[in-house]
């Protein structure tokens, strides 16, 4: 599964594992895919990383019931790699990415939806 990403995709599924595992996993929320996440790396590195971990940026999450306090699977992961940590500033200012959903989206589908944007690995994804 590989959407062409562009600017205001549909919603997708936020997922707390790879879509591909073998082991179920639990659906965290939706949101729409913004853009690719552009690493800071160099080179044929780079090239390689894209296709190991390849990550976007997301916007509008909405949580699911019951899924508030669940963990948000890329605080450290990626906000605190030397691949995106410049994300975190571009995100979250001089604050701590959250650790826990109910920081990352709101839980309705009105005007209440967060307009603010958060990294996530894509394949954790699905449509």
């Amino acid at each position: 599964m590989l959407l062409d990403v562009v600017c205001c995709s549909p919603r997708v599924r936020l997922w707390d594992r790879p879509t591909n595992s073998t082991q179920r996993g639990r659906l965290l929320g939706t949101a729409i895919i913004w853009r690719w996440a552009v690493r800071c790396a160099l080179g044929e590195y780079a090239a390689r990383v894209q296709m190991d971990v390849p990550v976007v940026e997301i916007l509008a999450v909405r949580v699911e019931e019951g899924c508030y306090r669940e963990r948000y699977p890329f605080a450290a992961l990626l906000y605190q790699s030397v691949l995106y940590e410049r994300y975190k500033t571009v995100h979250f200012g001089r604050q701590t990415p959250p650790s826990h959903m109910d920081g990352v989206g709101s839980s309705s589908d009105d005007h209440d939806t967060m307009r603010q944007s958060v990294l996530w690995d894509y394949r954790y994804l699905s449509e």
